[in-house]
């Protein structure tokens, strides 16, 4: 397929997915943050800071624990135990997204005095 191709043809093409990658990326971010913030005007403000580091908690949480049942249920199948091993690597990046979670909800509480 890429025979036909000259190696700056091949770099233009290239380029050119990662910009559409980039921008969808950029889309999708935009979106989460506007559904998921109340107040999205001032995104330098300490409580939205903390609003965005807990939906990057939940959304690692979520999306990893999908990526552990997908991966899980696709070894099982198979008998691979590469894939059943990258499934319990999710899985441990799901707990680390929790303590992320914990750790903004900590951050979001008043200073002591």
């Amino acid at each position: 397929m890429f025979s036909d191709l000259s190696a700056k043809e091949i770099k233009n093409i290239i380029s050119e997915t990662e910009k559409s990658v980039f921008n969808r990326v950029k889309a999708m971010t935009k979106l989460l943050l506007k559904v998921f913030l109340k107040d999205n005007s001032d995104l330098n403000s300490s409580s939205a800071r903390a609003s965005v580091g807990m939906l990057s908690g939940a959304v690692g949480i979520v999306s990893n624990i999908l990526l552990f049942a997908l991966k899980i249920f696709i070894g099982t199948v198979s008998g691979s135990v590469s894939v059943t091993a990258d499934a319990m690597n999710n899985l441990s990046d799901a707990t680390s997204s929790i303590v992320t979670l914990v750790g903004f909800r900590l951050a979001k509480m008043p200073a002591d005095e």
